[in-house]
């Protein structure tokens, strides 16, 4: 404790403010010395029984059940750790980090004491309950403290000596194929009752009897015992498209589950068992939150098969003129009548940088599209009462209605072309 000594010795302003406070007899040595908490190595305590005897060598020390500051809460840190240890039973989880709720009056003194000690020498009341607890949990179990991504947070109120528990959601990535049409990608609230339940929806709450989301999670909601989920995907397809090739990126939000060790191999096959039939998963693996924000914000191309029909008689020679006219054309797209009702009418111009004519048999055509992230496929081919332009029906001088939509590509980083 040299410092602090040298600090009290040759600066007649902090011996006089700590000289103030003994005399007030209102804090214990530890809460003394955290107001020098950063000059000097050591415990606050230590400190503070320094300050207190340069001070005044006859002075007692205060007990810090009457000190006005913590009262008593430095000498119950032991039973803070025990609170703490009680409230994760139940939880797994390999890291966590102590946080303390400080009463007003500790906060209001606190700032009273800063006039007299600059706050850049003070360690504030949370900051050492937070490490006291936290060292003592840490010892007690195989618990690692870590104070940028914990799996448990424990808040502690040490005025009502309760701890609150916050769990950090478990996060899988994978890519996801949907291989039958009618199914949305998340959970969509039923039209009439908005998710309430109703005699339309049978009570569900639901529009549809299950999503994507609900087959991909249910297995996951059973292994961790999590309380909810949310399904983060690399956009979506429409509900009556399918998802093929090697599938749509996503992460699944597992949130306060009390299991978080799952095995990518077998929750894969229990997901594939589950949604036989209608979804597939792969390439699961572990993910956190910076993952879900770089899904919503990727803008990758994606490459879609689409069959239509055409009003009309049209020859093979009139289709590839009509695909080789769009094919690289930027399209100016407005937001879609059958989504007007749920987005901003704005104009949007979206590049179609591949189109291929697949096949023709009568009337009926299919054609590939890669297209920018965020073109609308559908309004390429009708035009949507001229709200695209250019599309394949005003090409081609005839109507055209959408007949099947698959998604066969995302084109994402990991995958290349």
């Amino acid at each position: 404790m040299e410092d602090l000594v040298a600090l009290l010795e040759g600066d007649p302003r902090v011996m006089r403010a700590v000289a103030a406070e003994v005399e007030k007899r209102r804090l214990c040595d530890s809460c003394l010395g955290r107001q020098l908490g950063k000059v000097d190595h050591g415990t606050n305590a230590r400190r503070g029984e320094i300050m207190r005897s340069m001070a005044d060598p006859d002075m007692p020390p205060l007990e810090p059940s009457k000190c006005s500051l913590c009262e008593g809460v430095v000498a119950e840190y032991e039973a803070l750790a025990e609170e703490v240890q009680h409230a994760l039973e139940g939880y797994e989880w390999d890291t966590f980090l102590v946080g303390t709720k400080a009463p007003r009056r500790v906060t209001q003194l606190e700032a009273d004491l800063y006039r007299s000690f600059p706050s850049v020498w003070v360690e504030a009341f949370k900051s050492e309950v937070n490490r006291e607890v936290g060292r003592r949990v840490e010892e007690a179990t195989d618990g690692v403290v870590d104070f940028d991504n914990p799996d448990v947070t424990l808040l502690v109120d040490p005025e009502f000596n309760s701890v609150e528990v916050q769990v950090r959601s478990v996060f899988v990535y994978g890519r996801y194929r949907k291989l039958v049409r009618g199914i949305p990608q998340t959970r969509w609230p039923c039209r009439r009752c908005k998710g309430r339940g109703c005699d339309a929806c049978n009570g569900t709450g639901q529009q549809y009897e299950t999503s994507v989301e609900q087959l991909v999670a249910a297995p996951f909601m059973e292994a961790l015992e999590g309380e909810e989920h949310a399904f983060h995907g690399a956009g979506r397809e429409d509900i009556d498209a399918r998802m093929l090739g090697e599938g749509r990126p996503f992460v699944l939000e597992v949130r306060r589950p009390l299991r978080r060790h799952w095995d990518p191999e077998v929750l894969e096959a229990r997901v594939n068992e589950h949604a036989a039939g209608q979804v597939e998963v792969a390439d699961l693996r572990d993910s956190d939150r910076s993952e879900v924000v770089s899904l919503k914000g990727a803008t990758w191309e994606k490459t879609y098969s689409i069959s239509f029909l055409v009003d009309g008689e049209v020859t093979e020679d009139q289709l590839r003129e009509a695909v080789e006219r769009l094919s690289g054309t930027v399209v100016k797209q407005r937001t879609p009548l059958r989504v007007s009702h749920r987005r901003a009418d704005k104009e949007r111009p979206r590049t179609v940088r591949r189109m291929e004519l697949v096949d023709l048999a009568g009337t009926t055509v299919q054609v590939q599209v890669r297209g920018e992230s965020g073109i609308y496929v559908k309004e390429l081919i009708h035009g949507d009462r001229g709200r695209t332009q250019p599309s394949m029906a005003e090409v081609l001088g005839r109507p055209c209605d959408v007949v099947e939509l698959d998604v066969l590509k995302v084109h994402d980083d990991t995958r290349g072309d």
